[in-house]
């Protein structure tokens, strides 16, 4: 286990083996020392300091202590590095008001920075010897690196692309993160890192707690391997314990967020997030005397609990990641995982907090309620149209476990329509999560039992009816799936199987958004029905009018009648003509005066989407 390092002094190692447990853990002493480095990091300090690490080899630092400098061994020295970028923050936390706002102060080329908040500019200038930063006790520094770049064709190597044509700065932006964090006197050995969010530095868990007695020791699968990282082929281990080593930086909410989470710490999308952390939980369920090296799951198991603490604390501290698409997903398996592995009761509860988590908000049982709203005759306003398919409920799908994109907030977001966007991203981690929960006897804690019928109906009859492409599931948990599944009791109705249902649900009453989710598809729309459009991020209505949006046939100019607009913002809307003006058949353009727009632009940099999309009418 990597631990800090001292320019006077090397730590030394003491090893901690669990009651009768055989495994190994490796914390280092207490020593002193003018800079700790971690994760490509190197905080420096005005003396020697008392330093340490904790079970994960984050370090900690008795304080208060003066910082000089922070650098870091990434940047390609050619690169100049601005004010602004390589930032850092102490205590973050989401702003109050501002839950799905980005105020950050990582890099000023992200939106949401603010200067104030990036503890490397002290005084509104970089750290140096006269003018040090300052950490208190019960203070975390959490110290990032950006990504460095000139122009779209002059990059760091490696560098994401810069000005791609879907956002204007590289995604992530960041490209590591790492914590060192302030007591007033050290941690006891074994001890977790408390959360880097929020003001609470009490140490609340040790190695020593951790509950080896709870994972099983199933026979491995083929799909997975003790070989070298990051090579082709089974999942390794070892890619999993590299995958959950450094900091999981997520405490800023929302799609936007993408940019600020570190791309060697962490995926920014919800999707990988689930696959490496079901893959990590699942890998600790099996029988590692089994592999050839017969490796030790200290290391993961460590990995696992921390960011699940990190996420419990963030979640404390104003982090939600509610059910929208697939940016929220894994966050709450994770933290219940945590709670199981380190039996606390907090994270174990989490299922009762008010915090919004996508994975637990997003499944349900229809009810005759859902019937009467989707057959309303103004739920076409209000579903979430960027769907190949919209099916209203009917009263023969009651009860059935079904799946919606915002269903807890917003039920009437939801339609019985298999390919409903987002479905298919949610599937690929659903069955993975569930049958971890199974094994550990959990469903109870998951606070959503529709959620694990609806694992069985998506593989029992949903797999199939799935495109082959990335939404697909991870080889390893099919794998697991497919040989464990049937050890575990199952509540879920196979009635649901049935050919009538199957073809309800894959039958296109309202086809819409065959194309891009940003509007640049072919979407066909019956004779007569207001024409629904999508710009793919929220838009602000004064931008949308009769006199902005033009809807044009060959040149000539089609008379809209009116633009419906819901809310404060217009990421999807209609368009009303008048009846019998649209020809079956046609294809049809649509496009928003560049006047109305040329002063608004989204968050993350994404330009208007929606000119140039085209509608047709069957």
């Amino acid at each position: 286990m990597k631990i800090p390092t001292s320019s006077k002094h090397l730590a030394t190692l003491a090893a901690l083996l669990l009651g009768g447990l055989g495994v190994a853990f490796t914390t280092t002493a207490a020593h002193a020392a003018t800079s700790v480095t971690h994760h490509n990091i190197t905080w420096t300090f005005d003396k020697d300091y008392k330093t340490g690490t904790f079970i994960n080899g984050d370090p900690w630092v008795l304080g208060p202590v003066k910082i000089v400098s922070i650098t870091n061994d990434l940047n390609d020295k050619n690169f100049e590095v601005a004010d602004g970028v390589n930032g850092s923050m102490i205590n973050p936390k989401v702003t109050p008001g501002h839950k799905t706002e980005l105020d950050h102060g990582f890099d000023y080329r992200i939106n949401g920075y603010i200067e104030e908040l990036n503890a490397a500019l002290p005084n509104g200038k970089p750290v140096a010897k006269d003018n040090p930063l300052e950490l208190k006790p019960n203070q975390s520094l959490i110290s990032a690196v950006s990504w460095l770049w000139r122009g779209r064709d002059d990059r760091e190597p490696g560098c994401p692309p810069v000005d791609n044509g879907v956002t204007i700065i590289a995604t992530p932006t960041l490209r590591t993160a790492a914590v060192l964090t302030c007591f007033d006197k050290a941690p006891p050995d074994g001890s977790f890192r408390p959360p880097y969010t929020g003001d609470d530095k009490t140490i609340k868990f040790n190695v020593k707690d951790i509950k080896f007695d709870r994972l099983h020791k199933f026979d491995p699968v083929p799909s997975i391997c003790d070989g070298p990282a990051g090579e082709p082929g089974p999942v390794s281990i070892h890619t999993l314990e590299r995958a959950t080593e450094r900091v999981w930086k997520d405490f800023v909410p929302g799609w936007r967020s993408g940019s600020l989470k570190p791309g060697m710490n962490m995926n920014i999308y919800g999707r990988e997030i689930s696959a490496t952390a079901q893959q990590a939980m699942l890998a600790l369920h099996l029988d590692w005397d089994k592999f050839p090296t017969k490796p030790k799951k200290d290391t993961l198991a460590i990995n696992m609990a921390q960011i699940g603490i990190d996420l419990a604390g963030n979640a404390d501290n104003g982090t939600e990641w509610p059910a929208d698409g697939g940016i929220g997903l894994g966050r709450y398996p994770i933290i219940l995982f945590a709670g199981l592995l380190l039996d606390d009761e907090h994270m174990k509860g989490a299922g009762k907090w008010e915090t919004r988590f996508h994975d637990r908000d997003v499944t349900f049982y229809v009810t005759e309620k859902d019937v009467e709203r989707t057959n309303s005759p103004i739920w076409l306003q209000r579903v979430d149209i960027r769907s190949i398919n919209l099916m209203p409920y009917k009263k023969e799908l009651i009860g059935m476990p079904e799946w919606g994109i915002r269903h807890a907030g917003e039920p009437e977001r939801s339609n019985a329509g298999w390919n409903t966007a987002y479905r298919d991203t949610n599937a690929a981690t659903i069955p993975g999560f569930a049958l971890v929960f199974m094994m550990m006897d959990a469903r109870p804690l998951f606070c959503n039992e529709a959620y694990f019928d609806y694992a069985d109906r998506l593989r029992s009859s949903g797999e199939a009816l799935f495109n082959p492409w990335h939404n697909r599931p991870y080889p390893f948990p099919n794998e697991m799936w497919n040989t464990y599944r049937s050890k575990y009791p199952s509540t879920y109705d196979k009635k649901w199987d049935d050919q009538a249902v199957i073809d309800y649900i894959t039958r296109p009453k309202f086809s819409m958004q065959a194309g891009s989710p940003f509007g640049k598809g072919d979407n066909t729309f019956p004779a007569g029905d207001p024409v629904r459009m999508n710009f793919g991020f929220p838009v602000d209505t004064t931008v949308l009018t009769t006199e902005t949006v033009t809807v044009t046939l060959k040149n000539e100019t089609i008379p809209v009648k009116k633009i419906v607009t819901e809310g404060k913002t217009a990421d999807h809307f209609l368009i009303e003509f008048a009846d019998g003006l649209l020809k079956p058949g046609e294809t049809y353009t649509v496009s928003v005066s560049k006047d109305a727009t040329a002063d608004w632009r989204c968050p993350i940099g994404l330009p208007l989407m929606s000119n140039g999309a085209t509608f047709r009418i069957r």
